[in-house]
């Protein structure tokens, strides 16, 4: 979790690296926020300001957790903030993305049209989630259910099923059972 306002920072300038793909600039922010062309900037930063706001000052959360609920409904994007995302946060597009984990590690890349969740309906099922290693990427339409682990640098292909462990640097194409 976020729990200061320099790691809020750096969380904040390595989402932007990711997507501007050089350092960043204060200019660079601001044009992604209120022109994201093609991107879910203003998502992703009100997600990580309602992550170190809840860590530190909960009651503080509610007008950002508001505005991060109308992106989310903007973009089509929802995502637990009760879980932990490392730097470099990187949502493409946005469009029915569903993300709900136990941690997902540092330069995740997701596109349109995934889930991430259980594979059951159900307060009994609400831990059977994945966990999701660095440097991964989660091509569109794809699917990643059940209590699994994704290893780093995995590559999961457009419109995939993944309901086992995947070990570090494999490429996902398919059906995963």
């Amino acid at each position: 979790m976020i729990d200061s306002y320099r790691m809020l920072k750096e969380y904040i300038a390595a989402d932007l690296e990711r997507i501007t793909e050089k350092k960043p600039s204060f200019g660079d922010g601001m044009k992604l926020y209120f022109h994201p062309q093609g991107t879910t900037f203003p998502y992703i930063f009100w997600f990580r300001v309602v992550q170190y706001l809840k860590a530190k000052h909960r009651w503080m959360a509610v007008i950002p957790y508001l505005r991060m609920r109308h992106f989310e409904f903007k973009y089509g994007i929802h995502a637990n903030t009760n879980i932990s995302v490392g730097k470099g946060l990187l949502i493409v597009h946005g469009g029915a993305v569903f993300m709900n984990c136990k941690s997902i590690g540092e330069n995740f890349t997701i596109y349109q049209g995934v889930t991430l969740g259980s594979r059951k309906y159900g307060q009994k099922y609400k831990d059977e989630i994945p966990t999701i290693g660095d440097n991964v990427t989660i091509y569109t339409g794809a699917v990643v259910c059940g209590e699994i682990t994704i290893g780093n640098s995995v590559r999961v292909g457009a419109n995939s099923f993944v309901d086992k462990d995947v070990e570090e640097g494999r490429t996902i194409k398919g059906v995963m059972r």
